[in-house]
């Protein structure tokens, strides 16, 4: 999981004084307060829909192009881990579903009362994305470090003792590797 990669980086940017990486990974690991807050890879392509009276999704066409154009994107504020979890949950699914606000959902139901449920449908491959992003830059800052011959090598098995990690330790993780992925 990507999100137990954060812990672990979180530690050694500690370590090594990247405060800049250090907030950043924070952010990941918390989530974001607002979509404002959001950096540009967090940001999807999103489809306005709406559920008929009988079940079946609708897209919403809205003839003002700037509402129309603060629809077509939104982006991901919950954390890399709330994300996993979402993705994990539902291998299958294909599309993310994600409310409007309350304000404008009833403005939706006004202009068209045979909709109900107006929801932002978002591709699973723009969430996938998110978290690969994620973990790439990750790897990268570590791969940037080891360059420097800073970087603590990481050794997956047996659980590390608690405490600071010294420069030019081994840090152990706890787990297995399957794919590309620390479980």
């Amino acid at each position: 999981r990507v999100s137990h990669v954060l812990r672990l980086a979180l530690l050694v940017a500690g370590e090594r004084g990247d405060d800049a990486f250090r907030e950043w990974l924070a952010l990941e690991m918390s989530g974001y307060a607002t979509m404002a807050d959001c950096p540009e890879y967090r940001w999807a392509d999103a489809t306005l829909r709406g559920r008929d009276l009988h079940g079946r999704w609708k897209p919403i066409v809205i003839a003002n192009a700037s509402d129309s154009a603060l629809l077509r994107r939104v982006a991901t504020t919950q954390s890399i881990a709330e994300l996993e979890a979402v993705l994990a949950e539902d291998p299958a699914r294909s599309v993310f579903g994600q409310r409007l606000p309350e304000d404008f959902e009833s403005q939706l139901r006004t202009r068209f009362p045979d909709m109900v449920e107006p929801m932002l449908h978002i591709p699973r491959s723009q969430v996938e994305g998110v978290v690969e992003h994620v973990r790439n830059r990750v790897f990268m800052w570590a791969a940037v470090q080891a360059r420097a011959g800073s970087a603590p090598r990481i050794a997956v098995g047996s659980p590390s003792p608690p405490g600071a990690v010294p420069a030019g330790a081994t840090v152990s993780i706890g787990g297995s590797i399957v794919g590309s992925q620390i479980i």
